[in-house]
């Protein structure tokens, strides 16, 4: 995936993406998409066939706060595992529990070992045991502004490891 460079190729690409979602969470994402892109904070916007990724860009490296897949998913891969490489994986972890912490049932998936496959997942309303499931990006953007406020924090800690 090469990331969206000019704000009207961000705005088309990020349209064409939205065509694949339902009116209400393409509107949010959208609107979510403009608010965390007019940060000035590095933010791009990667998208491909089956994904928008929203990313930190600094020099070469790139951090994946969230990827918006076609299906109507939500997952956060890789963010931790970026950290942990470039020496400060409490940060990356941090981010996960933050963004786990908003919606009710949220939680770190940590079953594997490579910090790469970490992401924020739902409990089972019924059981209240963990679940394989990802939450849908309308459950996730309900909680937009939290989130934005989360990322800007997220991105000015990374930045200041970066210096």
């Amino acid at each position: 995936m090469k990331p969206a460079n000019s704000k009207r190729e961000r705005r088309s690409t990020v349209q064409a993406f939205c065509r694949n979602l339902d009116l209400k969470t393409a509107k949010a994402l959208r609107e979510f998409v403009a608010k965390a892109l007019g940060l000035g904070i590095g933010l791009v916007v990667d998208v491909g066939e089956p994904s928008l990724m929203l990313k930190l860009a600094i020099g070469e490296k790139q951090f994946n706060l969230g990827t918006f897949k076609k299906d109507g998913t939500f997952r956060n891969y890789t963010i931790a595992w970026h950290t942990e490489k470039y020496g400060y994986p409490e940060i990356g972890e941090q981010y996960l529990e933050q963004l786990a912490g908003l919606p009710n049932g949220g939680y770190v998936d940590k079953t594997s070992s490579d910090r790469g496959h970490w992401t924020i997942r739902k409990r089972d309303n019924q059981s209240n045991k963990q679940n394989p499931r990802p939450f849908r990006i309308s459950e996730i953007l309900v909680f937009q502004d939290e989130w934005i406020q989360i990322a800007r924090n997220t991105c000015k800690l990374i930045a200041a490891q970066e210096r």
